[in-house]
């Protein structure tokens, strides 16, 4: 840790930066001073900033770890800038850690449009790719409200639920892990490929739809046995079910699809599809 002497007013630290979003994590670790820290730019060549005059700074409230995220566009030194509200002495740390958007990390709660369960303080959007590791404090769930992505991953040992709402996925979506679509009013409308990794489980309730444009892969090792819920193609575009593991099942299948294109069975598939 960081020593922080009684009476210390300021410490200001050149940080080297690449372009990128970033989230400042500083935390006390022993002592009474209560402090806070801020980030601070020069790219106008102006080296003189007033306090007010910060790029992102903490806001938490005090005995709890001061957190903000912040974007810079240009690489640069900036400065890391840390205070004091009293005279008290204190021992501090500072983490600056790059952000990716879209990864799932799931500290706050299981709803999917919470910033905070989101690494990037974001809930994502249509262009951004979702991945969603295993072993976060809560697994992400779709009901609120519309959920949006483009390429979606689910790791093996990560779970996604899709419960009373929609999301709509515009690239492919690999499931390494537990797709649980848990509620009749479930929908997960997929632009591109569904592959069902080894590993993969699924389970659908009732009318869960999933509605697929591109193809449809279970791959060698997946372990996707439907009992309930329908799978429908949809869109534009021939689309193929290819089957290499003979332990996946589909329950209802409809294809939506209009002349030219329609929905068959590739010949590259290893095994009979139940």
């Amino acid at each position: 840790g960081i020593a922080w002497p009684a009476g210390d007013v300021v410490e200001l630290r050149d940080m080297y930066l690449p372009g990128g979003t970033y989230r400042v994590t500083m935390t006390v670790t022993a002592g009474a001073a209560t402090l806070d820290v801020a980030l601070f730019g020069s790219g106008d060549g102006n080296y003189y900033r007033s306090r007010e005059q910060y790029l992102a700074r903490s806001t938490r409230a005090a005995g709890l770890p001061d957190v903000f995220y912040v974007s810079v566009t240009n690489t640069d030194y900036y400065g890391l800038c840390v205070w004091a509200n009293d005279t008290n002495s204190a021992t501090y740390s500072v983490e600056v850690v790059p952000v990716m958007a879209g990864l799932w990390e799931g500290d706050i709660s299981d709803d999917w449009h919470v910033p905070g369960n989101w690494n990037n303080n974001a809930v994502p959007l249509a262009n951004n790719d979702v991945n969603i590791p295993p072993g976060t404090p809560f697994s992400p769930r779709v009901y609120k409200q519309v959920a949006y992505c483009s390429n979606l991953t689910v790791q093996a040992g990560a779970t996604l639920i899709i419960n009373t709402n929609e999301l709509y996925a515009g690239g492919n979506a690999h499931v390494h892990g537990f797709l649980n679509m848990n509620s009749t009013s479930a929908r997960f409308h997929l632009g591109g490929d569904m592959v069902w990794e080894p590993g993969s489980t699924a389970s659908m309730t009732a009318s869960a739809r999933i509605l697929v444009t591109g193809d449809w892969n279970f791959e060698d090792g997946a372990n996707v046995q439907l009992t309930s819920g329908y799978v429908e193609f949809v869109g534009a575009g021939t689309s193929f079910i290819r089957c290499y593991d003979d332990n996946c099942v589909l329950y209802n299948l409809n294809c939506s699809k209009s002349a030219p294109y329609y929905l068959g069975v590739s010949h590259l598939s290893t095994e009979d599809l139940p």
